[in-house]
């Protein structure tokens, strides 16, 4: 097959050189470079990485590390079931188990209605100053009164709070 020719030799096709290169897109896409596996989901990101069917047992020795390790499942989402499962991997007996859950979850629950009452009376000690002062001033005939919407405001925030934190308490069967 004959070539035409141009007018720099040099620069003409040769019959071996195949069929001529197409010139570089500004918007080609760049090139595929593998990057490293796929890691496991983070803890709180995207969807969890799939939990193992038995779990190992902790390094947890003594009753005051079970329960600091027994609320931080709690707090982590963790079921009883799942608790007691892993307590049991460790080599405790389920008496012992019970009692730590036991502790762990009336120790919540006592908490958690602190943290209700104190918003409660912080909300009431801020009507009780609002109200008194508002009848202070009508009884003077009109003036100033001061309505102290801070602690009423916090307060209430505070409580339900609290009814959040009531509400993450695991129920437990016993």
């Amino acid at each position: 097959m004959e070539v035409p020719s141009t007018s720099n030799p040099a620069l003409s096709p040769q019959p071996g050189d195949g069929p001529p290169a197409s010139p570089p897109s500004a918007y080609a896409p760049p090139a595929f470079q593998p990057g490293p596996a796929p890691q496991a989901y983070s803890p709180g990101y995207g969807v969890p990485a799939p939990r193992p069917a038995f779990y190992a047992a902790p390094l947890v020795r003594s009753p005051m590390q079970w329960r600091a390790h027994v609320r931080a499942r709690f707090e982590a989402g963790m079921l009883p079931a799942q608790l007691f499962t892993e307590m049991a991997a460790s080599g405790m007996d389920q008496r012992t188990a019970f009692g730590i859950v036991g502790e762990v979850t009336r120790a919540m629950r006592m908490r958690s209605i602190k943290v209700i009452a104190g918003g409660g009376i912080m909300a009431f000690i801020g009507l009780a100053v609002t109200f008194a002062s508002m009848a202070a001033a009508d009884s003077a005939g009109g003036g100033m009164y001061v309505y102290w919407w801070g602690p009423v405001i916090f307060g209430s925030l505070t409580a339900v709070y609290g009814l959040y934190l009531f509400a993450r308490i695991p129920r437990l069967p016993f």
